[in-house]
């Protein structure tokens, strides 16, 4: 039985398509850098990696799978026609927790050590002093695959790690205490850092959303696809306040 799959994202390899037939026999794989160029065999496929617009979702018949090309989803990916089909949509989701997590510790550590005031100056001269991590708190907003990893490094520094999400009902390695969305408000009032970024999901995120105050220090993020919702994943550092959940 035949399978088509079209690749609809810029970072598509040239040589998937030759893989794709030989780990899959009967498989047809076809790349398109301009998914307007896939107008005709959108009609036919089965399957496509990327992104499939509205317009080109519209000519399909066939299709049953997208897999996206990455983990944080935008919410103009998830137009209505697609919400509304019975079409599966799988991300990289877990692919990355290393790397995420990784990537926003080594901010913490860089406004920790004050790199962003330090770096600038390329020379010594005495400023702020540094942030003696293992006194402080950070809040994870979102304890997924990568909000787990990073609860496992802060606790590697020392930090007290606590979570909100109410999807988790079990706390990762590392995280003192864990909590749903009801605490945030208490949460954030003790954080020293907030991130505005909204979660694009209108039933979960715009309350959080909205308890989060304006962000005043660094912070990372990232925003993903998760059981059918968004989720908006921060990672802060509370200040000298203990949160209290």
């Amino acid at each position: 039985m035949s399978f088509t799959i079209l690749l609809l994202s810029p970072d598509a390899d040239p040589s998937w398509p030759e893989k794709i037939r030989a780990a899959v026999p009967g498989a047809v794989a076809k790349i398109y850098a301009d998914p307007k160029d896939a107008l005709a065999d959108i009609e036919t496929a089965d399957a496509a990696y990327g992104t499939v617009p509205p317009e080109l979702f519209a000519r399909a018949k066939k299709l049953r799978w997208i897999c996206a090309s990455r983990a944080g989803l935008g919410g103009a990916y998830f137009h209505d026609a697609l919400v509304n089909s019975d079409v599966v949509v799988t991300g990289m989701h877990g692919s990355y927790n290393e790397h995420l997590s990784t990537h926003a510790i080594a901010f913490l550590l860089a406004f920790a050590r004050r790199f962003d005031h330090y770096l600038p100056q390329k020379r010594w001269q005495r400023g702020p002093g540094m942030i003696d991590l293992p006194t402080k708190t950070v809040l994870i907003v979102g304890v997924g695959g990568a909000g787990s990893e990073a609860s496992k490094q802060c606790a590697a520094f020392g930090m007290r790690v606590l979570g909100i999400d109410p999807r988790v009902t079990e706390p990762p390695a590392g995280m003192a205490d864990l909590g749903t969305s009801v605490a945030t408000a208490e949460c954030a009032d003790h954080a020293a850092c907030r991130d505005p970024r909204h979660p694009l999901s209108p039933k979960m995120g715009s309350d959080t959303a909205r308890k989060l105050p304006a962000l005043r220090c660094g912070s990372a993020a990232d925003q993903r696809r998760r059981q059918g919702k968004m989720v908006l994943t921060a990672i802060r550092w509370c200040a000298d306040r203990r949160s209290r959940m």
